[in-house]
């Protein structure tokens, strides 16, 4: 679980995620030393190497450059489709969402009050 001591394996695969993303000389440096982007990385390495059930992205991508935000969805996809997790990802942006996603929710304003359509990708 999250709460539990991080074992030998899930070390060795954060490593190999950290050089994935380019973060490798970044492995021992403070969380608040890194780029926005770079922190918005190494959250996702983090939840990803526990393998939840689920993972709960809420606006993974805002504030991001248009090279971090590519990288953070290649790097989802790429975790989210060799993995058992279940990604409920968030965003007021549908291009956004990573290539993996197969169902979406969109809400709708209609005057008043809002409704939602469903989308099986």
């Amino acid at each position: 679980g999250i709460y539990q001591a991080i074992t030998d394996k899930q070390l060795k695969l954060a490593d190999e995620w950290l050089a994935l993303i380019g973060l490798t000389n970044y492995a021992n440096s403070p969380f608040h030393a890194l780029s926005w982007g770079q922190q918005r990385l190494v959250l996702i390495v983090r939840a990803l190497v526990k393998h939840p059930t689920l993972l709960i992205l809420d606006e993974p991508l805002q504030g991001l450059d248009t090279t971090n935000r590519l990288l953070i969805q290649r790097f989802i996809d790429i975790m989210i489709s060799h993995s058992n997790t279940q990604l409920l990802f968030v965003s007021h942006h549908q291009e956004d969402a990573p290539s993996c996603i197969t169902h979406r929710l969109t809400f709708i304003k209609e005057g008043e009050i809002y409704r939602y359509q469903q989308e099986i990708c």
